[in-house]
């Protein structure tokens, strides 16, 4: 399913902007000495790393060999697998009553991380998928150049504008917030749109059953994953909501760049992104619901 999506130069500059001011805005409300008391206790932290960048993976693949679906969901699943941080979960993990320190740590190393690993990991993924990821050629030097500058570069100015300009950081944090969510509702609004006359092919409604199968079993692995390893409650529910929420906004920012050509990866990866957000909000709620004591 392809769809011919062509950006001029100063259109893909605008997204490729916004994902940056996203990733600007994480970092200013990145709490340092909240994130230095958790990385003490590194154990807890690793585990959520080995639900984001293993597990999800290793399931996506399995579902893929299973279901066989066509090249460009295929693609789509890969993509979305190894595009980890997605901001809302630090939001949903205080709302479920997990340990959102955790969640905010495991957000912003992912962050950090993906923009190496992100590309190796898609690359990989097609690869193991075999015939069933398509023929996709994974450019990783231009993908690598394009993370430093988008999630790299605005991560470390954020770090620093808490670091020397505190007062400054404070007063950016809300409409910083705000701003983001606009500029990743737009990113998302843009891939569905840009793919609406697909919205009536039949392969649509297997397509959105995909996802939602997908974003399930990336809870479940996360659930599990941190159960499997003695993990407690708190932070347990915080590598769930890590794992089920996904990055679709950088997602779609490398398919706008390199991909524009394929109408269904970017549909499945737009579907995504609106998905996990009422799935992971009602999984919240539910959590929310059922509180737990906080450890001393």
């Amino acid at each position: 399913m392809a769809a011919d999506i062509q950006y001029d130069p100063q259109g893909l500059q605008a997204l490729n902007a916004a994902l940056a001011f996203i990733v600007f805005s994480v970092a200013l409300h990145l709490r340092l000495e909240q994130l230095r008391a958790v990385v003490r206790a590194p154990r807890v932290v690793l585990v959520g790393l080995l639900a984001q960048w293993l597990a999800l993976p290793a399931i996506t693949l399995v579902l893929i060999l299973l279901v066989r679906p066509e090249p460009a969901f295929v693609a789509g699943m890969v993509l979305i697998a190894a595009c980890p941080g997605g901001q809302v979960s630090n939001f949903y993990a205080m709302l479920a009553h997990g340990n959102a320190v955790l969640s905010v740590t495991l957000t912003s190393i992912s962050t950090l991380a993906c923009a190496l690993l992100t590309p190796l990991l898609f690359a990989v993924g097609l690869q193991v998928a075999g015939t069933s990821g398509g023929n996709l050629e994974v450019p990783l030097g231009d993908m690598l150049q394009l993370l430093a500058w988008t999630v790299l570069l605005p991560l470390t100015l954020g770090l620093a504008v808490q670091r020397w300009l505190p007062v400054a950081a404070a007063r950016l944090r809300a409409p910083s917030r705000l701003v983001a969510a606009v500029l990743l509702a737009a990113i998302i609004a843009i891939g569905l749109f840009n793919n609406r006359g697909l919205l009536t092919d039949s392969t649509v409604v297997a397509m959105f059953w995909l996802v939602v199968v997908h974003n399930a079993l990336a809870f479940v692995a996360g659930y599990a994953v941190a159960r499997a390893f003695r993990t407690p409650e708190p932070e347990a529910r915080a590598v769930t909501l890590e794992t089920g929420i996904q990055n679709a906004g950088l997602g779609l920012i490398l398919i706008f760049n390199f991909y524009p050509d394929q109408g269904g990866m970017m549909t499945l990866v737009a579907t995504w992104g609106v998905w996990h957000l009422l799935a992971g909000a009602v999984l919240a709620r539910w959590w929310q619901r059922r509180t737990l004591p906080r450890p001393n």
